[in-house]
C-alpha cells in the first residue's frame, strides 16, 4: 500500500510541476503564441485580399471573368477560418481528457488550404500566362505542389499540438 501511495505522491508532484495536460506553462505559452499568430495571419490575409478586391471591383479594374473567381476565393478563405474554429472546438468540447483536435477536422482544414492554394495558382497562371517568359507546364505546377505537400507532411500529424518527446 505504501508503494502505491509513494507512486501517487510522485505522480501528483510531477503533475503539479508539468500541469494537468502534461506540459509546463512555458510549453503551453509557446503553442498558444503560434496558434495566435496563425489566426492573426489568417485574418490579415483576409483583409489584405478583401480590401483590394473591393477597391478594384469599385474601379472596375478586375479582368472580365475574374470577379466571380476572386469572390469565390474570398468565400473559401472565410470558410477556412470557420473550419479552423470548428476544428479547435473539437478539442475544447470533447471533455477533460481531450488534448488534441479531431483528426478529420484537421484534415478538412488542411485539405481546404490545398484547394485554395490550387485555385490561387491556377488563376495566377491564367492571368499571367502571356507575361511569363516560358509557358508554365502542368508538370511544373504538379512538381511545385508535390514539394509543398511533402514539406507540410513532415510537420503535420494527428498529434500536431503534442509537445512531448
Amino acid at each position: 500500500m505504501e508503494s502505491t501511495m509513494g507512486k501517487c505522491s510522485g505522480n501528483c508532484e510531477e503533475r503539479e510541476r508539468r500541469g494537468p495536460k502534461g506540459m509546463t506553462l512555458d510549453e503551453f505559452k509557446f503553442i498558444y503564441f503560434w496558434e495566435w499568430v496563425h489566426r492573426l495571419l489568417g485574418r490579415l490575409i483576409g483583409v489584405a485580399f478583401a480590401l483590394p478586391l473591393a477597391w478594384f471591383a469599385f474601379k472596375r479594374a478586375i479582368p472580365e471573368g475574374y470577379g466571380g473567381r476572386l469572390a469565390a476565393l474570398l468565400v473559401l478563405g472565410g470558410m477556412q477560418g470557420a473550419i479552423g474554429w470548428w476544428m479547435v472546438a473539437s478539442g475544447v468540447t470533447q471533455g477533460e481528457g481531450m488534448t488534441s483536435v479531431a483528426s478529420y477536422r484537421l484534415a478538412t482544414h488542411l485539405g481546404l488550404a490545398f484547394v485554395i492554394l490550387g485555385f490561387i495558382a491556377w488563376y495566377a497562371f491564367l492571368l499571367g500566362r502571356e507575361y511569363l517568359y516560358g509557358r508554365v507546364t502542368r508538370e511544373a505546377y504538379l512538381q511545385a505542389r508535390k514539394r509543398f505537400i511533402l514539406v507540410g507532411k513532415k510537420v503535420l500529424g494527428i498529434k500536431a499540438l503534442y509537445c512531448g518527446k
